[in-house]
């Protein structure tokens, strides 16, 4: 991993004191009035997310 310089909601919840991270997703054409996510990019973000989910759930 390395910072890239992007915002996100992210930064307020950690100076808040909640841990988190942003996970992107496989935007295409992004930042243009074309942009679009593919479904099975969309379903496999699902599943990234509620993986990480577990994970962390499990250490508690």
């Amino acid at each position: 991993m390395r910072p890239t310089g992007g915002g996100a909601d992210a930064n307020i919840f950690i100076a808040r004191g909640l841990p988190c991270c942003v996970v992107g997703t496989a935007h295409q054409k992004i930042h243009t009035h074309e942009e679009f996510v593919r479904i099975d990019d969309l379903a496999r973000s699902v599943d990234l997310t509620l993986a990480i989910i577990r994970e962390v759930a499990s250490m508690r």
